[in-house]
């Protein structure tokens, strides 16, 4: 389904019952919004000169999407081992969801991957991305059986869910990156994390992540939430020397501003722990989930407990 507006015409949708290779009408200017959503019989996707935009869910729901070719003549777009690329943004727009490969290579130059580029693609095992590289999109890798990845030391920026739910066994997080939101959420396999200083927010970064047993908090990060929920491996929880805002006590994080136990690891063995004199509050979850743990003693002075802060203990 076409429509024509002014000297523009745009890819409103294609047929769901479609099979094999579509080849798209060459006076297409513009591929809308879920323009192939769920057309699961479809292998190839041929794409002409004049389009200069294309939406990045266009292809949504493509299981069988195998290559997403470009004309050679197109100026804004071209393609690369079947997957899709913004030229002139150097951007990585659409790996195929289809595409039986258990490895890729980024286009060296390319700066940018974008939101969901590789989302559902049940086949990548190893993705091995240019020193060009600065920016990865939200939920990139989301659902992906990824094992074997390392993020350029360029890197200024992963957004929220980047790797959710990948195979990951170990990463070491650049420098440059400040933000880590949900990063890695249900990395089930994530045993090793490398934090470079550098890095500022940790926000639900390795929730459910159960293979992890130890991390170390550079002395950059100044905010910390939920960053190891449901971390049902994790027996230590170490502070760089020079963080001003967190510390470490017997594996247990605090914040010292804001006098609060945050994090009592998941697996960490002790029957019974002191908390810090001078603590004031004790973060949500804060223990949750802890199974050795049998008896808390609590401090003077202590005004706040979270929600859920002995949950399943």
């Amino acid at each position: 389904l076409y429509k024509i507006s002014g000297d523009d015409t745009l890819l409103l949708m294609c047929p769901q019952a479609k099979v094999g290779t579509h080849t798209i009408h060459e006076d297409t200017t513009h591929i809308r919004e879920y323009a192939f959503e769920n057309c699961t019989g479809i292998t190839t996707v041929d794409i002409p000169k004049n389009v200069t935009e294309i939406k990045t869910s266009a292809f949504n729901g493509t299981d069988s999407l195998n290559a997403i070719n470009v004309s050679e003549d197109n100026e804004k777009f071209a393609s690369a081992d079947g997957a899709l690329y913004d030229d002139v943004n150097k951007t990585l727009i659409k790996y195929p969801l289809g595409k039986t490969a258990s490895e890729y290579v980024v286009m060296d130059g390319t700066v940018t991957i974008a939101e969901s580029t590789f989302t559902n693609n049940e086949y990548l095992t190893k993705v091995t991305l240019p020193q060009s590289l600065e920016s990865i999109g939200a939920y990139a890798f989301d659902d992906v059986p990824l094992e074997q990845i390392t993020i350029p030391s360029n890197v200024e920026q992963i957004d929220v869910g980047a790797f959710y739910g990948t195979d990951i066994k170990e990463i070491s997080i650049p420098s440059k990156v400040k933000v880590l939101n949900a990063t890695f959420k249900g990395c089930m396999d994530l045993q090793k994390v490398t934090l470079s200083e550098g890095v500022e927010t940790l926000e639900n970064t390795f929730e459910g992540c159960h293979a992890l047993t130890t991390i170390t908090i550079p002395a950059s990060v100044t905010s910390i939430i939920g960053a190891f929920s449901d971390c049902t491996s994790l027996e230590h929880i170490g502070v760089s020397e020079g963080n001003t805002h967190f510390m470490g006590h017997k594996g247990v994080l605090y914040d010292e501003i804001e006098k609060s136990l945050v994090a009592y690891p998941g697996k960490k063995s002790d029957r019974t722990y002191t908390v810090i004199a001078g603590t004031e509050k004790i973060g949500p979850g804060a223990f949750k989930g802890n199974s050795h743990i049998v008896k808390v003693i609590l401090p003077e002075g202590l005004k706040t407990i979270g929600h859920q802060a002995f949950a399943y203990c």
